[in-house]
Parts: structure tokens; sequence; C-alpha cells
């Protein structure tokens, strides 16, 4: 019985470290690769801020943007972000707090909303962390593996890929 005990406390361990590393390494290895825009300030001759990229949402393209702002930042507020392609990169088409069928989506959760500037300020998770340089004054570019909203940041471009 105590070998039993024994075996079962080195199994599941190993069982839990790879039931988690299943979702990034599907996500690298099958995800479709996008670009988007990184997240930089710019400064205005007037000295005012503008952050920009793609955790920067317009309220035009949030649907029912009212209903966050009774609620508040919540953790379990968890939105979509549609993409579209413009080009080369992928930009915002809509959010929602309803699961797209289609397309490329990244899942999100709205960190707060400014309705002086009219914008919605997206918490991405980990891609504001491994992409914020607050140095930056000029744009520069993500690339994301992604797979069913989650994604992974491959790298930080300067140019686009011609």
């Amino acid at each position: 019985m105590n070998k039993i005990k024994a075996l079962l406390v080195l199994i599941i361990p190993v069982l839990i470290l790879i039931a988690i590393s299943i979702q990034p390494f599907t996500t690298k290895a099958i995800g479709k690769e996008i670009i988007v825009e990184k997240p930089y300030i710019e400064f205005k001759e007037n000295s005012t801020e503008n952050i920009k990229g793609i955790n920067v949402v317009p309220l035009s393209k949030l649907k029912d943007y009212k209903k966050y702002l009774a609620s508040g930042p919540s953790k379990n507020n968890i939105i979509y972000v549609q993409l579209e392609r413009s080009g080369e990169i992928y930009k915002t088409k809509y959010v929602s707090d309803e699961k797209p069928k289609s397309g490329v989506y990244l899942k999100a959760k709205i960190d707060y909303i400014d309705e002086t500037t009219k914008k919605a300020y997206i918490d991405l998770g980990n891609y504001n962390s491994l992409t914020w340089d607050p140095e930056a004054e000029s744009k520069a570019y993500v690339k994301l593996k992604v797979l069913n909203g989650l994604f992974i940041v491959e790298e930080v471009i300067t140019s686009l890929p011609k």
C-alpha cells in the first residue's frame, strides 16, 4: 500500500505539469501567426499622451460598453477581441462578451473605460508586460501565435516583413 501511495505522489505532479503545458505547446505548434501593433505612447504637440496599440479600443467597437461601466473592473468580465486583417497587421474589428464562432480573436478582460477619450483599455494578460516599453516613441509590431483566443508572444519587430 505504501508503494502505491509513493507512486501516486510521484505521478500526480508529472501529470499536472503535462496538462498545464498542453495548451501553450499546441498554440505554438498549430496556432495562426499574426502581427499586431505594439502598445506605445504618442506624444502630441500640446504634451498630452495618447496610448495606442492593440490593447486600446474605441468605445464604438465595444458592444454595450455601459454594461461594463456599471459593473466596474472585474476578474470575471471575460471579453473577446475580434481581429480583422488590415494589410499586413491585424486590427480590432469589435469587442464582445460572446465568443466568436470563427476568425481570429483574443481572450481578454477590460481594464478600464475612459469616457472622456471614448476608449476602453484592454488587459491582454502577459501581452502587456512582455511588450510594453514606456521609452518607445514609435510604432513597433508584435508577432503572435493565436489559437482559440489564447496567444503566445513570438517576437517584437520594428518593421513589417515584406
